[in-house]
């Protein structure tokens, strides 16, 4: 019975530290990538650090959902601090430039 609890305890909290985790990370790509507000249709998007895959496909979509919100028309991306970036991320952010 004991080691029923214990299981039963034990993947609980593993799904809530799941979540957790994912509502964190959430938090980070949000804070990640702002879309800053110029003026009515201009906004800077300013990246730091590294753009892995996994952040380019986010930064495209998360930056094109947030200038639809503003009504953006000109989008100025700061790459200055940017360290590494791969290939597929570069990929990401040519869409992003073209959309």
């Amino acid at each position: 019975m004991f080691s029923e609890v214990l299981e039963r305890f034990t993947e609980a909290n593993n799904r809530y530290s799941n979540e957790i985790m994912k509502a964190q990370q959430d938090t980070i790509n949000e804070l990640g990538s702002p879309v800053i507000s110029l003026n009515d249709n201009t906004a800077l998007l300013p990246l730091i650090g590294d753009i892995d895959t996994m952040r380019g496909m986010f930064l495209l979509e998360n930056t094109l959902q947030k200038c639809a919100e503003k009504n953006v028309t000109r989008l100025f991306i700061d790459l200055s601090g940017v360290h590494a970036i791969d290939s597929a991320s570069a990929q990401q952010l040519s869409k992003l430039i073209e959309s």
